[in-house]
């Protein structure tokens, strides 16, 4: 069979920007069946057969929706750590608990990365799910640099993730005072980034300067949906893997005469009348 290149489309009207789906894995492994499991983006709406329909090369297929139990999907993270002096010796040692902590929720199949970051981005662990190195890790990092480099190391990150988890679900874990300096990119190029990857990014806020700052964590978690959370309020670290696993349903669909490229699109049937107004959103795959 001929290589096959698949994208898929998500066609969502203005007022869904935030309201269809978010795919966590596609799996190709099967060909010509494909699978695609998805999750409910912030919307109450079940992934079903009633709500969705699945189209290949604008031709509809036809698809089985199944619900998944919890746990089923892998989550490959990047904890990023704020490392400029501008976190005080005090914030610095709540981050790193919280840190630990976070990688003691992780489950089974779940593995993370650990960079930290200042005036350069350093990687102190690829992704791996061995819990003792990455908190031993996680207590010997020690602070450094003349700035914070904030905004270039999330797309940092970001690329490290794309490079290296293809077809499964991945996110940006950030602990910072959102005090970005000396970035080569802008808070709204940031921003972008995390959204054409459609990688979420969930931050920390521990802060000793001015509280402002935080407000730029908060906005590149919102706009790249995920959450924020000051300092680790109602223990978020505890629960946050679990979020991943909630509302999983695995899409099954035959692909039918393939070309050199072809697209996959997701429509919520419930606004299928404002597709024509609908803005568009590609994802290589």
């Amino acid at each position: 069979m001929k290589k096959i290149t698949l994208f898929l489309l998500f066609l969502l009207s203005t007022v869904l920007l935030n309201a269809g789906v978010r795919v966590v894995k596609l799996d190709r492994s099967g060909l010509p069946i494909v699978k695609l499991v998805v999750q409910p983006d912030n919307t109450n709406i079940p992934v079903n057969a009633q709500n969705y329909s699945i189209s290949f090369n604008r031709t509809e297929a036809e698809a089985k929706f199944q619900l998944l139990p919890h746990g089923r999907i892998p989550l490959k993270s990047v904890i990023l750590i704020d490392a400029s002096y501008s976190i005080n010796p005090a914030n610095r040692k709540r981050i790193k608990e919280a840190a630990k902590k976070l990688v003691d929720s992780m489950r089974e199949h779940d593995e993370i990365a650990l960079f930290t970051l200042h005036d350069d981005l350093t990687k102190l662990s690829d992704l791996s799910s061995d819990k003792q190195k990455l908190k031993t890790l996680i207590d010997r990092f020690q602070p450094g640099g003349n700035f914070s480099r904030i905004y270039d190391a999330i797309a940092g990150v970001d690329r490290y993730l794309e490079q290296r988890v293809r077809d499964e679900q991945k996110t940006i874990i950030l602990f910072s005072d959102g005090f970005d300096e000396g970035s080569r990119l802008t808070l709204e190029d940031c921003i972008r980034v995390t959204q054409e990857s459609r990688i979420p990014v969930y931050s920390f806020g521990f802060s000793n300067v001015q509280k402002i700052h935080l407000e730029n964590l908060k906005k590149i978690s919102f706009q790249s949906r995920g959450k924020y959370s000051h300092e680790d309020r109602e223990d978020f670290t505890s629960v946050l893997f679990k979020q991943f696993d909630r509302n999983l349903t695995e899409i099954a669909f035959k692909i039918v005469q393939p070309q050199e490229e072809n697209y996959i699109f997701i429509t919520n049937k419930k606004r299928s009348e404002e597709r024509r107004v609908g803005k568009e959103c590609r994802s290589r795959w």
